[in-house]
């Protein structure tokens, strides 16, 4: 947090509280769905820059993605799913400071090409 220029962005319920340097609306992803008969396939293209991430090619990253899936106007979840994490965390809806926290050793491991 060395580089903060403001106050934190605290988030807090009854499960304890996140703090942010920032939240942001990043305008330049971009996501593509298709309905199939057993769910959906997506493919969302955010910029590495929004990331702050040179990945290396060959190499192997720790990581996991999701989808939260809410109300139309998206203002509120009902469902989380992810591709390796399926802790009880991963499941908890209705808690702004637990649907924000990471949880890296609940991450699977991808191969960068």
């Amino acid at each position: 947090m060395a580089d903060l220029k403001g106050e934190p962005i605290v988030l807090s319920s009854p499960t304890g509280k996140e703090s942010f340097d920032s939240i942001e609306t990043i305008e330049n992803v971009d996501v593509l769905y298709k309905k199939t008969p057993t769910g959906f396939t997506a493919v969302a293209t955010v910029p590495l820059s929004v990331l702050g991430w040179q990945p290396r090619p060959n190499t192997m990253v720790k990581m996991d993605v999701g989808c939260i899936f809410g109300n139309q106007p998206g203002n509120q979840a009902a469902l989380r799913s992810y591709w390796i994490n399926n802790s009880f965390s991963a499941n908890v809806t209705y808690d702004i400071p637990n649907e924000s926290r990471l949880e890296p050793a609940e991450w699977g491991t991808a191969a960068i090409e």
